[in-house]
């Protein structure tokens, strides 16, 4: 069984979001209002997890009102994407490559 998966880079004032390996993407701010955006947009493609790294504390409210809001949300350690992503082959370090990983 295939999971839609969410995942977002985090940054200080951007979320780049993406669904699944090849599927939709798109940028929202870092602020209540741009959770509410990205909230949609996960409701819309009916990801079932939003994935995001831990960041030093910006994800923290990102995943906060995803939660408050019912949507499935993990933290996950940057290390591990990293080497997920180099095993799948993709050496570049980009906004989209660790929100696709």
């Amino acid at each position: 069984m295939t999971r839609i998966i969410c995942g977002v880079d985090v940054a200080s004032r951007a979320l780049a979001a993406r669904i699944g390996r090849d599927g939709a993407q798109a940028v929202f701010p870092n602020h209540p209002e741009g959770i509410a955006q990205l909230a949609a947009f996960c409701r819309a493609y009916h990801a079932e997890l939003v994935a995001m790294e831990a960041t030093g504390g910006y994800e923290q409210q990102l995943f906060t009102l995803l939660a408050r809001a019912g949507i499935p949300v993990a933290i996950v350690n940057p290390r591990q994407i990293r080497r997920f992503a180099e095993g799948m082959g993709l050496i570049e370090k980009t906004d989209a490559i660790d929100a696709e990983n």
